[in-house]
């Protein structure tokens, strides 16, 4: 069982119009939309593979290891990206402290996951037939996969409205040029793909918009290399479109 308590399903209802509120007001609010439901994406996605995964097939428990190394990346970017400046510009701007607290707990407990995960991907990469380093690197996936998608639930009706009030349009764009720039290149094709199956056309939109253009005009190829990744460990490109709503 996860650690985060589970949101308060009486909430559920205020928290969707709290979140669609901020997303029609809120540019970053429609960055980090799409970023959330490229994250589901690619959680949904890599649970089979990972599943799948057997150290007899070496080509694809190495593209497994792969996988399990660029959702650590990411993850870390990401938390980073809120951690040390969009936090920090809210609560400058006047965002109360305390209803970022948890968020940043919730932070803190994923960072042993991600180490522990991060150690037996390295290990599994460099030598897939370990059968030790798969089980691990599986259990790890699912216990990561399960903190992250709780901790979305939990974020977005605090983030998202907080983002909307306290985050101009101006600044919002300021910050994400800034992680565009910033952001890990390894693995990039599966995030572009999230332009593309998992974002709302204005979420992609933001997010493209805040790219350097090399990345922008290199999309094309990256989602090549995204159907190649796909084919290897058995996945359907377009499924990464099923798991988010409307």
């Amino acid at each position: 069982m996860s650690d985060i308590d589970p949101p308060d399903s009486k909430t559920t209802d205020a928290n969707a119009r709290a979140i669609q509120s901020a997303w029609s007001a809120s540019s970053a609010v429609r960055e980090f939309s799409g970023t959330h439901r490229t994250i589901r994406g690619l959680i949904h996605i890599f649970r089979p593979a990972v599943a799948a995964a057997q150290p007899a097939d070496e080509k694809r428990t190495k593209a497994v290891a792969k996988a399990l190394a660029i959702v650590v990346e990411g993850t870390r970017f990401h938390h980073s990206l809120e951690d040390n400046d969009y936090w920090p510009a809210l609560i400058a701007n006047g965002a109360d402290k305390s209803l970022i607290e948890p968020l940043m707990v919730e932070h803190h407990q994923l960072d042993p996951i991600l180490e522990r995960l991060d150690k037996e991907a390295q290990a599994l990469a460099a030598k897939p037939t370990d059968e030790q380093a798969l089980s691990s690197s599986k259990e790890l996936f699912v216990n990561l996969a399960e903190h992250l998608l709780t901790h979305l639930d939990h974020e977005e009706p605090i983030f998202f409205p907080l983002l909307a009030r306290y985050l101009s349009d101006r600044e919002a764009h300021t910050l994400s040029v800034k992680a565009g720039k910033s952001a890990p290149r390894t693995g990039f094709s599966w995030i572009m793909a999230g332009t593309t199956y998992a974002m709302r056309p204005q979420e992609a939109d933001e997010f493209l918009r805040a790219l350097p253009k090399p990345v922008v005009w290199l999309r094309p190829m990256l989602l090549s290399r995204y159907r190649k990744d796909c084919a290897i460990l058995g996945i359907d490109p377009e499924e990464l479109s099923r798991v988010n709503g409307p």
